[in-house]
């Protein structure tokens, strides 16, 4: 596998954090509206500035609390998120369900959370517990790595991208097929 940078430094610490989202292995980026929000703000505050103008001035404060607030939000959206596996002994050549319990630690309601392994994507919201499933299919029989989950959420106002990797503690046992004489 080819990574960038970015990708390289994310997985390891991942790696040091395993089965947890905490605010080690948590990244948050604004992505283009967030970015355009961010010019936006500083054009209105350089109007402000230059030509005194109240109304460029009180445009640019509350778009940076909405800013400002907005990577709060999405920080606490992700944040002391726990992934455990449920099964770790599949049969080899088949197609087979890896189930995960999404654990809350907080009391609080985490929305619009998506949830990715290989192909297959999840959105969903969590209280306090989510069992999510993804399909996967084990070729050889042996002990492997769980496939790493990319977990991501754009709540609130779509501004801003927070993200994490998930690697696990656990290890998947893959077994031969019985022959059937």
């Amino acid at each position: 596998m080819k990574f960038n940078f970015l990708e390289k430094n994310i997985l390891k610490k991942s790696l040091k954090n395993k089965n947890k989202i905490n605010r080690n292995n948590l990244y948050i980026f604004p992505n283009l509206k967030g970015f355009q929000i961010g010019v936006l703000i500083f054009f209105c505050f350089c109007v402000s500035i230059f030509y005194q103008n109240n109304f460029a001035l009180l445009l640019s404060i509350i778009l940076f609390f909405i800013f400002f607030i907005s990577i709060l939000i999405s920080y606490q959206n992700l944040n002391n998120l726990e992934f455990s596996l449920i099964n770790n002994i599949f049969p080899a050549k088949k197609t087979v369900e890896l189930s995960y319990l999404v654990k809350n630690d907080r009391k609080t309601k985490k929305l619009n959370i998506n949830v990715k392994q290989n192909n297959y994507s999840i959105n969903f919201d969590i209280k306090e517990t989510e069992k999510i499933k993804f399909n996967n299919k084990f070729d050889k029989r042996g002990t492997f790595e769980v496939p790493v989950i990319d977990v991501k959420s754009v709540f609130p106002f779509g501004i801003i991208n927070t993200f994490s990797k998930i690697n696990f503690q656990e290890k998947l046992t893959i077994y031969p097929n019985p022959i059937n004489r």
